[in-house]
């Protein structure tokens, strides 16, 4: 139990620290061993870990990436912008299982072709290569945190999240570590953005519910999400935030990208439900 209270309290530190956002970097590790449950026994380790590890970061002089996104709800709801917000939402949920499920399929196709691990990133370091040559760009690889930033003030295409997605498939299906939250953060804000024509709202605003909610749907944590939200960005669009995680946690089946977490209380998954049925 204490080696397990340690951990948690080590995921929160990191969390904290490398995102700027402590609280979240708490509930984050409380919420994200367990399909919805929360391990409250671990709450005062979590919470003093991730303020702490955020301080040593600021301590080093560590510059954490600053998102802005515009006021949105002028202090009212509008039923045009939350039905806006739920068509959104279901993409983000969408997008959510294309990320993870892509990256369990591309390890099935690796661990198939390639038993050898050192063969196995050889090839998909050459996949990559190959891949950023046919696309003629370099966006789709490294942390792309610029290319997070620029979802906020322009308008993306829809090829741009779905490009993230077969990168970082390919690169972590290889065997490659260094992480997939800022990934998802790309996805999310870059496919929020690329809806906003469609939707006619403002790409800073369907970008910053992107970027939350497709980590949500993917990491199966609403609630850390949602408060991850309000560190970013403030809470003048909180409703819709906490809308937009919520439906892409529901949405997104009981299957994220981290294969070791467990299912406490399943979700709706329609998926599953006709697989069963035949």
């Amino acid at each position: 139990q204490n080696r397990k209270l340690i951990l948690l309290a080590g995921i929160s530190s990191g969390f904290g620290a490398v995102f700027g956002i402590p609280l979240a970097g708490a509930v984050f590790a409380m919420e994200v061993i367990e399909i919805g449950k929360i391990e409250y026994e671990a709450l005062i380790p979590c919470l003093i870990s991730a303020f702490v590890g955020q301080l040593v970061a600021l301590r080093l002089h560590v510059h954490h990436s600053i998102y802005k996104a515009g006021d949105i709800s002028q202090g009212s709801f509008s039923l045009e912008v939350i039905l806006k917000v739920i068509i959104a939402s279901l993409f983000f949920a969408l997008a959510s299982i294309l990320f993870s499920q892509g990256i369990h399929f591309c390890k099935k196709i690796y661990t198939k072709l390639f038993p050898n691990l050192i063969l196995r990133s050889f090839a998909g370091g050459i996949l990559v290569i190959i891949l950023v040559y046919l696309w003629g760009s370099r966006n789709y690889i490294g942390l792309g945190t610029n290319f997070i930033e620029d979802s906020f003030f322009h308008v993306k295409s829809i090829w741009d999240p779905i490009s993230k997605i077969i990168f970082t498939s390919v690169t972590l299906g290889a065997g490659f570590q260094g992480g997939e939250v800022t990934p998802l953060f790309f996805t999310g804000a870059s496919l929020g953005s690329s809806l906003a024509p469609y939707l006619n709202l403002a790409p800073d605003f369907l970008a910053s519910l992107g970027l939350v909610a497709v980590f949500a749907g993917a990491t199966n944590t609403p609630i850390s999400s949602f408060i991850m939200g309000i560190e970013l960005f403030g809470g003048h669009n909180a409703s819709y935030l906490f809308l937009a995680c919520f439906i892409s946690y529901i949405f997104s089946g009981n299957k994220g990208i981290y294969s070791s977490q467990k299912v406490a209380i399943e979700k709706i998954n329609i998926l599953e439900e006709k697989e069963e049925a035949k």
